[in-house]
């Protein structure tokens, strides 16, 4: 299909193929937006797809086994083979709908560098975070491994490579004042059971 070269964060690059390269996405009805060290394999990353369709969502990320990272809570792996509705999901590897990520796009600044990111991508949707319930999940029918920071080469993130998280902070905090976005506590709403 082909390829694109440049320089900078996956949603920094996400929307320079948006401007440049518009034809590499429009055909998508889904786009996962993965850092490239999760550890998931290929029927992980296809049960994700089948289960945001099956479920109508705008966004659905795979729970992340507690032997990685875990930044959130509400992301982590909990038993059973279930999904669960959330009013959070964290930037790791959210697959979207295609609309909520046109919606997000249509917005994103690339001054962001990852912090705040996924705030952002979940209130492009006109709703309170009440409103997420039943458009955004995590799956732990499906779980994946986010590397510990230690266990990336230099032990560092790639991210910290383009702007320290110091920056990355202080860009977020002034994406929200701009942008008029909020953080809110993360909570689960309900679980569905999956066979």
């Amino acid at each position: 299909d082909g390829s694109v070269l440049h320089q900078g964060g996956k949603f920094e690059n996400l929307l320079h193929l948006y401007k440049t390269h518009p034809e590499y996405i429009e055909r998508y009805e889904a786009v996962m937006v993965m850092d490239d060290d999760v550890g998931i394999d290929t029927a992980g990353i296809n049960r994700c797809f089948e289960l945001r369709e099956q479920f109508d969502l705008w966004l659905l990320q795979p729970a992340f086994d507690p032997i990685g990272k875990i930044s959130h809570g509400v992301t982590k792996l909990q038993p059973g083979p279930t999904l669960r509705y959330t009013n959070f999901i964290e930037m790791t590897c959210p697959l979207f709908e295609k609309a909520a990520l046109d919606r997000f796009m249509a917005v994103f600044d690339p001054d962001l560098k990852g912090w705040g990111a996924d705030w952002w991508f979940l209130q492009v949707h006109g709703v309170p975070p009440s409103g997420l319930d039943g458009k955004v999940a995590v799956a732990d029918i499906v779980p994946c491994i986010n590397p510990h920071d230690a266990a990336k080469p230099g032990q560092m993130r790639e991210i910290t490579k383009l702007q320290g998280r110091d920056d990355r902070v202080r860009v977020w905090e002034r994406m929200k004042a701009t942008h008029k976005l909020t953080e809110w506590p993360k909570v689960q709403f309900s679980i569905v059971y999956l066979c």
